[in-house]
């Protein structure tokens, strides 16, 4: 049986044979064409041990007589588990460029679901192992993965790979959020260790959290030259992090960032505090605010009221009129 392949991202169109090969005679070539993050599949482990290996995998012939694989590295990995000697595999009637069979790849895969740290093991592997340019990759291959061909997503896929094991297996049982955590990797392999266990593993960040956080804690390293393990020294999050630790369960990640923020900007801090203090004690019957800038560099304050009915306006004037001399003192 012969079928062919065509898709937009191919310049050839390659045809495959069905055959049913020992596995001695497939060599998955070091997975060099493996771009998942895990082999490890439990549920399609056990399908194959159930009801066997029911779609073939592809491979291409290679100068020695052994088929090298380009796609079912995963049910290779289970059959090997479960000691399955045979295996149907279509095999490429004819030779490609390299940059064509890592298309022909893509392909067979597309209808697989290729998470955010598959795409990262991707783009390392085409630029680490394969030997393609950056350039390459983003124009050429970032599209058959799915991604914005940008020079900004290649670095932030690029940089995944750098990121501690414990960090990346984190990401991978859905504890820490892929988004935001590229910029954890300018660390080095020690600080995101030490990172691991007492901020990541401890808190529960969002996205914006993330990138936050990085940030602060580099800002905080430059200032002082002081080692992320002596900025978490600081009382306060040493309380947050037993606190955590103690309770066995993720908690938000907004006190520990408020921390670092107290410690990134004192005096803003300070001004901050001050402020909340003084509108605690000033009590509004009607929707209004007053607020301050995130930066609290800014001078005065915003005022804000929210009208629901005509005659609401002349209610809050009043209550304005009436606090006057109170909202003056924190003005001043």
């Amino acid at each position: 049986m012969e079928i062919m392949v065509k898709n937009k991202f191919m310049t050839q169109i390659p045809s495959f044979e069905f055959q049913i090969l020992n596995v001695k005679e497939i060599d998955p070539l070091e997975a060099r064409y493996c771009f998942r993050y895990s082999l490890e599949d439990a549920l399609l482990i056990q399908s194959i041990k159930t009801y066997g290996v029911l779609s073939p995998l592809f491979g291409f012939s290679q100068p020695d007589g052994r088929l090298g694989l380009i796609s079912g590295f995963k049910r290779f990995y289970a059959a090997l588990k479960l000691e399955i000697r045979e295996l149907p595999i279509m095999v490429l009637r004819s030779t490609f460029p390299e940059k064509e069979l890592v298309k022909i790849v893509f392909e067979q895969n597309r209808n697989g679901v290729y998470s955010s740290l598959d795409q990262a093991v991707a783009v390392t592997k085409l630029i680490s192992i394969l030997g393609f340019s950056r350039e390459e990759v983003r124009k050429e291959f970032l599209p058959c993965l799915g991604l914005n061909p940008s020079q900004k997503v290649l670095e932030e896929y690029e940089k995944i790979s750098k990121l501690d094991q414990e960090i990346l297996e984190g990401i991978a049982r859905g504890e820490v959020s892929f988004r935001g955590i590229s910029e954890w990797a300018d660390f080095s392999g020690e600080e995101q260790g030490f990172l691991w266990e007492n901020a990541l593993a401890l808190f529960h960040f969002t996205s914006s959290e993330l990138s936050e956080c990085a940030s602060l804690l580099e800002d905080l390293i430059a200032m002082n030259n002081r080692s992320v393990q002596k900025i978490l020294e600081c009382p306060e999050i040493q309380s947050l992090i037993k606190q955590a630790k103690d309770s066995h369960q993720r908690q938000k990640a907004q006190p520990l960032i408020d921390c670092l923020k107290q410690m990134r900007y004192p005096k803003s801090h300070e001004i901050r505090k001050l402020f909340r203090e003084k509108i605690a004690k000033l009590k509004f019957k009607n929707p209004i605010q007053l607020c301050k800038s995130d930066s609290m560099e800014e001078e005065g304050v915003e005022l804000k009221i929210r009208l629901v009915k005509r005659d609401s306006i002349g209610k809050a004037l009043q209550e304005l009129s009436e606090k006057r001399s109170e909202i003056e003192e924190i003005i001043e």
